[in-house]
């Protein structure tokens, strides 16, 4: 059911959730290609991963640029020969505040980053991986995908759109040996959630944000790192186009794939 991912693409991958999955990725002996706008970053990442014995190259790329993309993706594809995982992590989340009000500039643009940036990453990568007949994509997901998130609705208006994106190309490549899976990273405290938590904008906006990190429901991104090596690795035509969150017990998630097909669970559903 699962196979060594080879070579992995990780967007966002110089900081928080995307730097934890770069790094757990590598440690398991994958190839990561580091991309982000930030060249310092995911430089920095790349070479923690080489001098810890891995293998990793650092792409600067704007991934709503879909030309940059698509260089991007040759230039992996030279120097490292094949593309086996996609990790559409990279998302905005910097508009807040009510719809009558908040700034449109900043609200399309996270749209942008979170829809658009990994239709051009899927897209990019999805010719090589039809050609080889095998590749994973997986895509996070995030606060607000499945419910409503008042003063946030640019971000959760994108992420609920990646959910169904993410459905959608997972029937549509199903047949050519990709799978595409949905991932939750839980509410992990990075550079952009503190920016909830101690803007002006947060603390009036999004004032639980505080009491989330001071409780229980924070994860570290160490689970949603150890969720998408799993993934990486996992080929399960149940599973897939199914939105699965960081802390599952995967054996549990495995031995109830069949049953979650049929029910037709994890997923966006009009009830």
């Amino acid at each position: 059911m699962s196979k060594d991912p080879g070579c992995a693409i990780v967007t966002g991958a110089g900081r928080g959730v995307g730097k934890a999955i770069a790094l757990a990725l590598a440690e398991k002996g994958t190839a990561v290609a580091c991309v982000a706008r930030t060249e310092r970053e995911i430089s920095q990442v790349s070479e923690q991963i080489r001098d810890a014995g891995g293998r990793a190259g650092h792409y600067p790329t704007d991934i709503c640029d879909l030309a940059q993309v698509l260089g991007t993706v040759d230039r992996v594809l030279g120097d490292f020969g094949r593309i086996d995982v996609l990790i559409n992590n990279a998302g905005s989340f910097y508009a807040l505040g009510p719809v009558a009000e908040v700034d449109a500039d900043k609200w399309w643009q996270d749209v942008t980053i979170n829809l658009l940036g990994t239709f051009n990453c899927c897209q990019a990568v999805l010719p090589h991986m039809i050609e080889r007949k095998t590749g994973r994509i997986i895509t996070l997901t995030g606060g607000g995908t499945g419910n409503p998130l008042p003063f946030g609705s640019g971000y959760a208006s994108s992420k609920a759109a990646v959910a169904r994106f993410t459905e959608c190309l997972a029937h549509e490549v199903i047949d050519h040996g990709i799978y595409v899976y949905g991932m939750g990273p839980g509410l992990v405290r990075t550079r952009l959630t503190e920016y909830h938590v101690f803007s002006a904008e947060g603390q009036k906006y999004l004032p639980m944000m505080k009491g989330l990190f001071d409780g229980e429901d924070r994860y570290p991104p160490d689970k949603a790192a150890a969720l998408a090596v799993f993934l990486a690795g996992l080929e399960c035509r149940a599973l897939s186009g199914r939105l699965l969150s960081a802390g599952t017990d995967t054996d549990e998630l495995l031995a109830r794939a069949d049953a979650i097909a049929a029910e037709d669970r994890h997923q966006l559903r009009i009830t």
